[in-house]
């Protein structure tokens, strides 16, 4: 996983860039090859006025899927970047899941139950056997 990590009129210093890499590797390592490419932006909104200003924008480059993008707004850049990093989790998350036919796919949702084929079978196998032993004939 490729990770481009930013800051604009803010300097990031090792230890946050270390956090935010061991943050991203947590949460996105499981789905592997499927995710291209990692961006973290770090923006200083108010730059020196403070207040809730710093802003952490992540986008993911998911295969097959494109874009996913996620802003958090906070005070601290430490909190902005973990409450992105488990808000970019759950939709990347949702996306594969949704990709591979999860509960709220059209796909999985128009699947016949294994019971109905089954008593589908049962009942041409009584069909089968009515009409051998001439019975419907």
């Amino acid at each position: 996983m490729r990770t481009d990590i930013r800051g604009h009129q803010l300097t990031i210093s090792d230890a946050l860039r270390t956090h935010i890499e061991r943050r991203l590797h947590f949460a996105l390592s499981r789905f592997g090859a499927r995710i291209l490419h990692v961006a973290v932006r770090l923006e200083d909104i108010n730059g020196p006025r403070g207040g809730v200003d710093k802003q952490c924008q992540i986008v993911v480059a998911l295969s097959g899927a494109g874009h996913m993008q996620v802003e958090v707004l906070d005070s601290e850049c430490m909190n902005a970047v973990d409450r992105a990093v488990d808000r970019i989790q759950g939709v990347v998350d949702r996306e594969i899941e949704r990709q591979h036919g999860g509960a709220d796919s059209p796909v999985r949702s128009a699947r016949i139950p294994a019971a109905m084929l089954f008593r589908r079978q049962r009942r041409a196998d009584i069909v089968n056997t009515f009409s051998q032993g001439g019975l419907l004939s």
